[in-house]
């Protein structure tokens, strides 16, 4: 049996891992004197049901490529399937050590360590090229008033459609699917699928899924790419290879690959119809023209239509016979921002609560727009500020990202609870911590978010977070707000002995004049300057030593 000391500096290496935080230094060989590790497997975690990317019987593009590198390797693919569309990816196959690499993702996901890019594509508009349609701007009049949009939910396509003001009776919003490998006919991809079949005009989506269907399965598909549209919200994006972050030997072997085998990932590309966009730091470059990188602009502040009140009964009424329902439709109003298609569900009896297939409800999908009228809203019809969607994420937790203290406060005032935890046990004034959201940060302080809880079996809280990260100003708030300076995790491990461990001498500093104890030992016996002088943290030991 483990006794108590090592279990608990497992548990404390497991929590802080999720930070991206190591808690010892580790001495490694030079490159030239590792002996080289054979690769037994590359395991590939992979999306059962998102063609043209992936599929359980090894379909899609990613797959091939995953194949590709593998044999470049020296070694075979094995597959652990999970749906990308899914929240707490990374939890549930890295965090698990469920597989080795996520094909495509975003290269500059900062949740993992991303090889370069290997290619980049674009969203596209499909439509029939034998119905007449010619559709040049997405400032289109047909393409914003008479045509059939289809669009899912949650995506860029989306937002810009609705930006150029397209009318929402003709958008056909598709939702997330958890279940897709088990029912293909929800997959994004078969909006293009229903335009073909006449159900909608316009397929709105992700370009490769478009081009499958023009080159794998020879349909009468034009496809128009919207980047070349827009120069204004980003339409285009690099996808890459995801790792955990520590996993840099097996990062420079798969770029090895796949430098080495750019033509045959190209003619991958190629053999599906992957719109490929100008990309000189990708493996793969395309002949489309890109806009590069993008640069922030500021935006006049939109408001969003309303619904005419006196139409709205016969738009709500043919939803509901196209199979929709008050909540589904209380949640599209919510991501429409529509107050007033908002307050007429709610009195036609919406439950105002109702969760959508992530277990999120309206107040959390407004929480997560920055939506303040719309949060206010539906908290006046008693929306639950303490709910949870299938993540453990509450409210509060949805609303770091806009990093509004007036949102806070209002939750504060309904009665919200900011010590709840999520499944990854953090709390939203963690989140803030770590996402250096300082104003969402002091508003739940000021309505009693509590600054010592202790986070999971670890004992984590707020202020070792700041710490972690080497920011002072919320380490300084977090202490204003009586934050304990001694306070100790699982491990015995103190804020001081954090920041000595970090070489964060001015946080040191902070912590000493706030009356942290230099003397405390960790479980390992180590105090905070024992720490600092094995980590060679030279600002930290004249700090502590001058404390002595």
């Amino acid at each position: 049996m483990l006794n108590q000391s090592v279990l608990q500096r497992a548990i404390l290496a497991t929590v802080l891992a999720i930070f991206n935080v190591s808690v010892v230094a580790n001495i490694e060989l030079p490159e030239d004197e590792k002996p080289e590790k054979k690769i037994e497997a590359l395991r590939v975690c992979a999306d059962p049901g998102n063609m043209p990317m992936s599929n359980d019987k090894g379909e899609g593009y990613a797959n091939r490529i995953a194949k590709i590198i593998a044999d470049g390797l020296g070694t075979h693919v094995t597959y652990f399937y999970r749906p990308y569309l899914n929240r707490g990816l990374t939890r549930q196959t890295f965090d698990n050590n469920e597989c080795d690499i996520l094909m495509d993702m975003t290269a500059d996901d900062e949740r993992m360590l991303t090889t370069i890019p290997v290619y980049k594509s674009t969203f596209v508009l499909a439509y029939r090229n034998d119905k007449g349609i010619d559709i040049k701007s997405l400032d289109d009049p047909k393409l914003l008033n008479d045509y059939k949009v289809g669009v899912f939910q949650h995506s860029a396509i989306r937002t810009v459609l609705q930006e150029h003001g397209i009318k929402r009776e003709n958008t056909v919003v598709r939702t997330i699917a958890h279940d897709a490998d088990l029912r293909p006919e929800r997959q994004p991809h078969m909006d293009v699928q229903l335009m073909l079949d006449g159900k909608l005009d316009v397929a709105a989506l992700w370009g490769p899924m478009a081009g499958w269907y023009k080159t794998i399965k020879k349909e009468p598909v034009t496809i128009v790419p919207v980047n070349l549209m827009d120069d204004k919200t980003p339409m285009e994006f690099a996808l890459a290879i995801g790792m955990r972050k520590n996993a840099k030997d097996l990062k420079q072997k798969i770029e090895a690959v796949m430098l080495k085998e750019k033509d045959s990932i190209k003619k991958v590309f190629d053999d599906y119809g992957v719109p490929l966009v100008k990309c000189d730091e990708c493996v793969v470059s395309g002949n489309l023209p890109s806009h590069g990188a993008y640069k922030p602009i500021v935006r006049k502040a939109i408001v969003p239509a309303q619904s005419d009140v006196a139409t709205l009964p016969a738009m709500i009424d043919e939803a509901l016979k196209q199979g929709s329902s008050l909540e589904q439709e209380l949640h599209n109003a919510t991501i429409a921002r529509d107050s007033t298609r908002i307050e007429y569900l709610l009195k036609r009896g919406a439950k105002v609560d109702a969760k959508d297939t992530e277990g999120q409800t309206p107040l959390m999908v407004a929480a997560k727009g920055g939506d303040l009228s719309v949060i206010n809203g539906l908290l006046e019809y008693k929306a639950n500020p303490n709910a949870q969607d299938n993540d453990g994420w509450t409210v509060a937790m949805h609303a770091v990202r806009s990093n509004e203290p007036k949102i806070f406060r209002l939750l504060g005032k309904h009665k919200a609870d900011f010590n709840l935890i999520n499944k990854d046990g953090l709390t939203a004034l963690a989140m803030a911590v770590h996402d250096n959201k300082a104003n969402a940060a002091v508003a739940m302080l000021d309505n009693n978010a509590n600054p010592d809880f202790a986070m999971g079996a670890a004992k984590y809280n707020a202020l070792m977070l700041a710490v972690t990260k080497g920011n002072l100003t919320l380490a300084q708030t977090l202490l204003q707000y009586k934050a304990n300076p001694n306070a100790t995790n699982a491990g015995g491990v103190t804020p001081l002995m954090i920041a000595a461990h970090r070489n964060h001498d001015m946080i040191v500093s902070l912590l000493l004049k706030a009356g942290a104890k230099v003397d405390v030992k960790d479980d390992e016996g180590k105090t905070a300057l024992m720490i600092a002088k094995e980590n060679d943290a030279k600002n930290a030991v004249i700090q502590l030593e001058k404390s002595l």
